[in-house]
């Protein structure tokens, strides 16, 4: 037997593949805990167990330590369910340190049934799990460098059409003109990248799944993220579509060095924004309102409350590829401009030519 313990929705398609391997199918409800799963889980014998991850608000070491003792008492075989998740992130790291092997990364359907065959038949209980692109950090100390040297960022909408896209590019050029190199990666189902790709003049690489458009580098190929994440980027600024969309990672976006909502002020779009705002889960983000009056922005700041010096309003950008050189992404991500001379001469020619830069951008 196979028990699925996720959200009915995410965990459909198993039940058709669990009746090709010969296996009957349970499903657990979701729970944001783990330990709330625990007693229907050992409710029922079951040789399989597959935890979609992504339904969980526990830390990630308190995370894998449950699924380990629900393994230990009954013994059935673990499957972590994480699409789009990184085998580097805390939280597979975590479930990596209890000697788990068997994970399922894909984001396409056919990615996800191939994985889900191998942990079934016990491939990856004999193959390494480099194979999704995980470096052993103590055995390949400079090859994991490429993994950590980097910054994400993630930006998502409170609500649909909330320009969440355009301030991801915005923040992308605000790091190119300080120095820095940056990418976007559309981590939704939106495919604005490919709609880009088809209407647009732009550069591809298709072994990468990637575009570059008015000098902002664009990979839409999630398949393809390990491969991504070697490039050398200093950032990757991650488009995370809409809060409440089926498929928002919730987890993955908590794990970015900065968390971005992108919120609007009429009134059906303050309820989205506030629901963030009582979320426990979400202390630590940056608020940006787009397309807010001034008028406005005086009540909006008392809304915020102690999410106040979190919040920002972005200036009116009907172009998301020029620049529109506010200040607000320096205080969400403060950088070092890498373009500024020593010199105190230096830094006054640098000075006359930063108007020029913007005005090219």
């Amino acid at each position: 037997m196979i028990t699925y313990i996720g959200p009915e929705s995410r965990g459909k398609w198993m039940e058709e593949e669990a009746a090709r391997w010969g296996e009957s199918f349970r499903m657990v409800p979701e729970r944001t805990k783990i330990a709330d799963h625990v007693n229907a889980i050992l409710d029922v014998k079951c040789d399989y167990m597959i935890f979609d991850i992504e339904q969980y608000a526990d830390s990630a070491d308190v995370l894998a330590s449950q699924i380990l003792s629900v393994h230990q008492v009954n013994n059935a075989k673990v499957i972590i369910y994480a699409p789009g998740y990184r085998p580097t992130s805390n939280v597979i790291v975590a479930l990596l340190g209890k000697q788990f092997k068997n994970y399922i990364f894909g984001v396409n359907l056919s990615d996800q049934k191939d994985e889900l065959g191998k942990c079934l038949n016990g491939y990856y209980d004999t193959h390494s799990i480099k194979e999704f692109g995980y470096v052993e950090p103590v055995l390949q100390e400079e090859a994991a460098k490429e993994y950590l040297n980097f910054h994400n960022i993630g930006v998502v909408g409170a609500n649909p059409r909330m320009g969440t896209t355009t301030q991801a590019i915005q923040i992308i050029k605000y790091l190119l003109l300080m120095g820095y190199k940056a990418c976007y990666i559309e981590m939704n189902g939106h495919h604005y990248v490919e709609t880009l790709k088809d209407w647009y003049e732009v550069t591809c690489d298709d072994n990468l799944g990637k575009i570059t458009y008015c000098s902002v580098d664009m990979f839409y190929d999630l398949t393809k993220l390990q491969s991504v994440l070697k490039q050398g980027y200093d950032y990757y600024v991650y488009d995370y579509g809409v809060y409440n969309d089926p498929d928002f990672n919730k987890i993955s976006f908590l794990e970015r060095d900065f968390q971005i909502f992108v919120c609007g002020s009429g009134p059906d779009e303050l309820e989205k924004a506030y629901q963030v705002l009582r979320n426990s889960f979400y202390n630590d983000v940056y608020y940006i309102f787009n397309l807010s009056p001034e008028s406005d922005r005086t009540e909006l700041l008392e809304l915020m409350e102690d999410k106040q010096e979190q919040t920002f309003f972005s200036p009116y950008t009907p172009d998301p590829f020029v620049y529109c050189n506010s200040d607000i992404y320096q205080k969400m991500v403060p950088v070092e401009n890498r373009n500024t001379p020593e010199t105190e001469k230096k830094r006054f020619f640098r000075i006359r030519g930063k108007k020029g830069k913007n005005e090219q951008v």
